[in-house]
């Protein structure tokens, strides 16, 4: 999968041996191009466009508040329900669904959770380098995403850096729906 962030000028890339790959996009002035970096680069213009490219690393997080990044500003009950009962103290708001499910990978966030179903076309990329780098990335409920065409989602999906966090997203999950049927 393949994932560019249009407003960081960053390109997303899972690899084949595991992990993530980050391409960094810059314009620099050609008179300063010779003392930045010694990276493929193009020129245009009077302007170098360099790229540089970094591995990421995943790193799993046991705190006990994990730092959540989220769609909605404004939560449903039932989600503001499902972080609370995370202990979440930390929310993240970010732009679309690819890039708030890098927050994981970039280990900005430790999870993120989808408030609202998703079209398929959303997550499928991010899905995948999320996957390469070993972030758990199911429905809600635990059970697998299976990508059959363009279509919206029917179930909330989460994207988790540890199995232990994990775990807590489903259990809390259940909570809130034992609630919401009461």
């Amino acid at each position: 999968g393949v994932v560019y962030d249009i407003m960081g000028n960053q390109l997303y890339m899972g690899t084949e041996a595991g992990g993530i790959v980050r391409e960094e996009f810059h314009a620099i002035d050609i008179a300063q191009s010779a003392s930045m970096w010694d990276l493929a680069h193009m020129e245009g213009g009077g302007y170098t466009i360099v790229r540089r490219s970094r591995q990421i690393h995943v790193v799993p997080s046991e705190r006990d508040a994990p730092a959540l990044v989220m769609r909605d500003r404004v939560p449903s009950s039932g989600v503001l329900d499902l972080v609370s009962r995370l202990g979440s103290k930390k929310l993240i708001f970010s732009g679309g669904e690819g890039i708030r499910m890098l927050k994981v990978a970039e280990n900005v966030a430790d999870a993120y959770i989808q408030p609202k179903a998703a079209n398929t076309w959303d997550v499928c990329a991010p899905h995948a380098i999320l996957s390469a780098a070993g972030v758990i990335v199911e429905y809600v409920d635990g059970t697998p995403i299976v990508y059959e065409g363009q279509r919206e989602m029917t179930k909330r999906i989460y994207a988790a850096n540890s199995e232990n966090l994990a775990a807590k997203i489903k259990e809390a999950e259940r909570e809130t729906c034992l609630k919401s049927t009461l």
